[in-house]
């Protein structure tokens, strides 16, 4: 005796689907939905009359007193109301190509905008069908020059199911395509964004998916290569931001292309996000950010080989005349640290004649192999928090010189922003117990909540 049997559903026709189904008793009924992304070219099947056939069993599996009663069939005018995605340039923002300076209100929400808004690659998708549409944000892909971009890296906003009429915004910082794809020099780059890329949406038209042009990448400031006068925040306790190359290094303009402005805006939205704070005090002349460039006498050989691998980036950076003690000097370095077989870091801190300085390192790599230190953000903030004092021996986490870094950290949660320890985590927790060196209160004890160096609501 058959245990299973076959449900065959015909449009005109045509076999749509297919289900098989275990024999059921006698008297019981069974009901069979059908979803329309189950079928083959549902849209076409959209608002028009059809011919539907539904044959039960029609290979005869099961032993029945009547063969002949298998089939329905009923002619059906179909009308759906269904979503219809498609991405475009946000010109209903007033955006005219897709680099935003000082978007952060639209990205992350934050009214009125800050100075330091950062550089994002930004398009919209609008809905113009009948429906909301759920989930398409999860199989986006977005590419610059033909690399892809990690999915996590987009920020969407705006809902992530689009009314009918409505749109989202999506946005990429610079600074993250740069570290995870290449480099971003001004000029004409290849830009191709693909929604819905596994059609998990039905749509009234499934082929206006995706979007293809030629973005122009301009300059976005003029390199300077000096820490220019802002008398009114003279004397101070500023960041100063600084991009820093090897005599031989590649120059891929992070200062003018937006890069370290959305590196810096990804720190202070970091900060936000888990304290009162504003975020750092970063050096601006005349409301923008003050970026210096920094081409250093030493190599990129002599750098990565040095005992102390901060030890010539300190020096380049105070013959080109930053050696403020009342800044921090916060230098990306797009270069590796170490070289050889000497263990990579991503990051350091020292001090010189009573100047501080922060630096992050970057390695680019040829595919297979990822590009190490992507975390520019949190890798920087990091350092600085060393700079400003971060974390005492006095904390109840402490963590003295350990096997892998030096004294300073703490030990209690791998994914803390000053965990030192062995475990493997990811730097999303300032000090989350406020126990060690962010807000705990303790006199005696650094408090960086307390920083000058910080900006506070009022």
């Amino acid at each position: 005796m058959a245990e299973e049997y076959t449900i065959v559903l015909l449009i005109d026709g045509e076999q749509v689907a297919e289900w098989y189904k275990p024999v059921t008793a006698p008297g019981k009924i069974k009901t069979q939905r059908v979803r329309l992304k189950e079928l083959t070219n549902p849209a076409s099947l959209i608002n028009s009359r059809h011919d539907l056939e539904l044959i039960i069993d029609p290979q005869n599996t099961v032993k029945e007193s009547n063969e002949g009663s298998n089939s329905f069939s009923t002619r059906q005018f179909l009308s759906f109301q269904l979503p219809d995605l498609e991405p475009h340039l946000p010109e209903d923002l007033s955006w005219d190509q897709p680099v935003v300076f000082g978007g952060t209100d639209l990205i992350y929400g934050i009214s009125p905008p800050p100075p330091d808004g950062g550089y994002y690659m930004a398009y919209s998708v609008t809905n113009s069908g009948g429906a909301a549409a759920a989930s398409w944000g999860g199989s986006t892909r977005f590419t610059v020059n033909g690399l892809s971009l990690s999915q996590a890296y987009i920020n969407q906003t705006r809902g992530t199911e689009p009314q009918p009429g409505a749109f989202v915004i999506a946005a990429v910082p610079i600074w993250k395509i740069v570290v995870t794809e290449g480099p971003l020099i001004p000029g004409k780059h290849q830009v191709d964004w693909t929604i819905d890329g596994a059609n998990s949406v039905l749509e009234v038209d499934e082929g206006n998916n995706s979007l293809s042009l030629e973005v122009e990448f301009p300059t976005t400031r003029d390199r300077t290569l000096f820490d220019q006068v802002d008398q009114p925040k003279e004397g101070e306790n500023l960041v100063h931001l600084v991009y820093v190359l090897p005599s031989d290094g590649l120059d891929e303009k992070w200062d003018i292309n937006g890069t370290i402005e959305s590196i810096a805006a990804s720190m202070q939205s970091w900060l936000r996000e888990r304290s009162p704070v504003e975020g750092l005090r970063f050096d601006s002349i005349d409301g923008v950010l003050d970026i210096t460039f920094v081409r250093l006498k030493a190599s990129l050989t002599q750098i990565s080989q040095a005992v102390v691998t901060s030890a010539p980036l300190m020096e380049g950076l105070m013959e080109a005349g930053l050696d403020d003690p009342k800044k921090i000097y916060a230098g990306w370095v797009p270069f590796a640290g170490r070289a050889g077989d000497l263990n990579p870091i991503c990051g350091s801190q020292s001090d010189r004649d009573g100047v501080k300085f922060s630096f992050t390192f970057f390695e680019r790599h040829d595919d297979p192999e990822p590009n190490h230190c992507l975390s520019q953000d949190t890798i920087m903030l990091h350092e600085v928090f060393h700079a400003l004092g971060a974390v005492s021996p006095c904390a109840p986490n402490y963590l003295g010189q350990s096997s892998n870094l030096p004294k300073g950290h703490v030990n209690d949660d791998p994914n803390d922003l000053m965990y030192g320890g062995d475990e493997l985590g990811v730097m999303i927790e300032l000090d989350k117990d406020r126990d060690d060196y962010f807000g705990h209160g303790l006199a005696n004890c650094t408090d960086l909540a307390d920083s000058p160096f910080l900006q506070h609501a009022d």
